[in-house]
């Protein structure tokens, strides 16, 4: 509800509307997730597969979600042998799927919303983080960061979980992947 109120997320002319699928399939991705970790529901699998396919077919961000998930379900269920394997076969075939289909129907192309040229040269990434975290400071009007305070005050005084924290752990990939 609180991330809602952040219309900048949301405006057309600044993301396109892909930002509004996308946002609810990442956050059935990580409620199935951590349903799948807890193993509460029998039917989070498929809503799992289900997430991964929106989140995939979205948004070239989705397939970096659902690399995000996979690596949340492998840490989290590495106790569980073949648990994991399954959670991560149910992620990884229908992103699969996507980009099979993708690659058939459009060729390759390059993705164009990373810039991975950084990694190759680190002394130049330290300065571009502080950059980037100057220009998210200084581009977020007031009432965003009372919210953003409102959903840490929220975080912080929730009980701890292992879903719980597999999904902040799937949102601060998120948020990193969006200030890379």
């Amino acid at each position: 509800v609180l991330l809602s109120q952040f219309e900048p997320l949301y405006r057309a002319f600044t993301t396109g509307m892909a930002e509004v699928p996308l946002s609810f399939g990442v956050l059935l991705l990580g409620t199935a997730l951590s349903d799948r970790i807890e193993r509460t529901d029998p039917g989070a699998s498929r809503r799992l597969a289900l997430a991964a396919l929106v989140c995939a077919a979205t948004k070239n961000e989705g397939l970096f979600f659902v690399a995000a998930a996979f690596l949340v379900a492998a840490l989290s269920l590495f106790a569980r042998k073949g648990f994991a394997a399954r959670a991560a076969a149910i992620l990884a075939l229908p992103a699969a799927l996507v980009v099979a289909a993708h690659r058939l129907i459009r060729g390759s192309l390059p993705l164009r919303d990373f810039d991975f040229t950084l990694l190759a040269r680190p002394a130049d990434l330290a300065p571009r983080i502080g950059q980037s975290l100057e220009a998210v400071v200084r581009g977020t009007p007031a009432a965003a960061w009372v919210g953003l305070a409102a959903l840490a005050v929220l975080v912080a005084a929730g009980r701890a979980t292992p879903a719980g924290s597999a999904l902040l752990a799937l949102a601060a990939c998120g948020l990193a992947a969006y200030l890379f």
